[in-house]
């Protein structure tokens, strides 16, 4: 039981050193103008191995539940780290992965009816991070994208919260 909140805190510090890193890289990009992308796989390949090596010290199999907890923990601490250092609003998405554009997808169809073409989705993340002249179209955008982040949150706690739940019942 004791790995459960091992791995909790080493995955809010990787979380914290990758927020870092990405709001470094960000500003760079926003400086040079050379387009910023953190596709890369080495920051779930760190933290997969990190989560098989303490379910592996749990020695149990409900420890398999270690993983979406690290992906829960992992999401919801980067994103708010990485918006706080950045000084953006805590619940601010973009289009700038796939993961994010779904639920910028999921809110903008909440407010319309109609899921929004990716220019509409890069449209309203241009203009929420450039502002906008027009007050009534920026509270619009800006309630879209913070709506998007709260259903990102949203459902990330609930990941955590039922596997959180499901393992600390079957393993007390």
């Amino acid at each position: 039981m004791i790995t459960l909140p091992i791995l909790i805190v080493c995955i809010v510090l990787f979380a914290w050193k990758e927020a870092l890193d990405d709001a470094r890289a960000i500003a760079e990009s926003n400086k040079t103008g050379k387009p910023f992308t953190h596709d890369g796989p080495d920051r779930y390949i760190v933290a997969g191995v990190f989560t098989l090596i303490m379910a592996g010290f749990a020695q149990t199999w409900w420890a398999l539940l270690y993983f979406p907890v690290t992906w829960a923990v992992f999401t919801i601490s980067f994103r708010f780290l990485l918006n706080r250092k950045r000084g953006m609003h805590w619940a601010y998405v973009s289009v700038s992965n796939r993961y994010d554009s779904f639920w910028m997808g999921l809110s903008e169809f909440v407010r319309v009816g109609l899921w929004p073409s990716i220019d509409t989705l890069e449209w309203t993340s241009r203009a929420y991070s450039r502002g906008s002249s027009l007050e009534d179209a920026l509270y619009e955008i800006n309630k879209v994208v913070h709506r998007a982040g709260s259903f990102a949150y949203a459902a990330e706690a609930t990941v955590l919260a039922i596997s959180l739940t499901i393992y600390i019942t079957k393993t007390l």
